[in-house]
C-alpha cells in the first residue's frame, strides 16, 4: 500500500468512527439542556440542570477506576462551564465530552496540557461567570493532569456518555425501527460502492 492510499484510508477510517458516534448519539445536543433562554436574557447557565445532567452521567461510570471515578464529576462540570463560556451551541453536543477528555492526556513531566491552555484562556471570563470558586476546581484538575497517567480516559468518558445515551433511549441501537434506517442506508452504500468499483473496473479492461 502506497502513501496516497495510507492516506485516503485513513480519511474513510475516520469517517467510519464519526459513523459509529452518531449511531450511539454523540452528534446530538445535550438532552438534560443546562441552560435557560430567554430572548430578553438569552443564554444563562443553570447549576441545577448541569447537575442533573452530570449525575445521570455519573450513574453509569465505572466506579472500578476510583481516579477516573474521582476526576469524572470535576471535568464535566468544568467542561460544561467551558462549553458555555467558550464555545457554540452547535457544540453543545455529547461529543465534546469525550474531545476535551482528549486534551487531558498530554500533560505530565512538566508539559503543560492542552486542557490547561484552553481553560487558561477564558479563565478570566469563567471567574466572571461562575465567581473565584472555579479556580479550586480548575487547579485540582490540573494538578491531576500533571501528575497522573490519564491516557485512558477519554476511553472512560466515551463509555459513560454511551451508557448514558443508551439508558435513557437516545442512540439508533434503542430503536428497532431507527436500526433499520442506518441498516438500510449501509446496505444501500454497499450496493453502490460494489456497482462503482465494478464499473470502474470494466472501464479499465475496455481501454486495454
Amino acid at each position: 500500500m502506497n502513501e496516497e492510499m495510507k492516506k485516503n484510508e485513513e480519511l474513510i477510517l475516520e469517517k467510519i468512527d464519526e459513523l459509529k458516534d452518531c449511531i450511539w448519539g454523540l452528534n446530538q445536543d445535550i438532552h438534560e439542556s443546562f441552560y435557560d433562554y430567554s430572548s430578553k436574557n438569552g443564554y444563562q447557565y443553570n447549576e441545577e440542570k448541569a447537575t442533573v445532567l452530570i449525575q445521570s452521567i455519573l450513574k453509569n461510570c465505572d466506579k472500578d477506576k476510583q481516579l477516573f471515578c474521582e476526576v469524572m464529576p470535576v471535568f464535566l462540570e468544568l467542561t460544561l462551564k467551558f462549553l458555555f463560556i467558550a464555545c457554540n451551541t452547535d457544540d453543545w453536543i455529547y461529543s465534546s465530552f469525550v474531545k476535551l477528555s482528549e486534551t487531558v492526556t498530554n500533560g505530565g513531566l512538566g508539559r503543560q496540557s492542552t486542557w490547561d491552555i484552553l481553560i487558561g484562556d477564558e479563565e478570566e471570563n469563567l471567574k466572571r461567570v461562575f465567581g473565584e470558586v472555579i479556580n479550586e476546581k480548575c487547579q485540582y484538575l490540573s494538578k491531576i493532569i500533571a501528575s497522573e497517567d490519564l491516557s485512558d480516559f477519554p476511553m472512560y468518558v466515551k463509555e459513560a456518555i454511551k451508557k448514558h445515551l443508551s439508558d435513557n433511549g437516545l442512540n439508533y441501537l434503542c430503536s428497532d425501527s431507527a436500526t433499520g434506517e442506518i441498516l438500510h442506508a449501509l446496505e444501500t452504500l454497499q450496493n453502490d460502492l460494489y456497482w462503482n468499483n465494478r464499473f470502474r473496473i470494466e472501464s479499465r479492461g475496455h481501454q486495454k
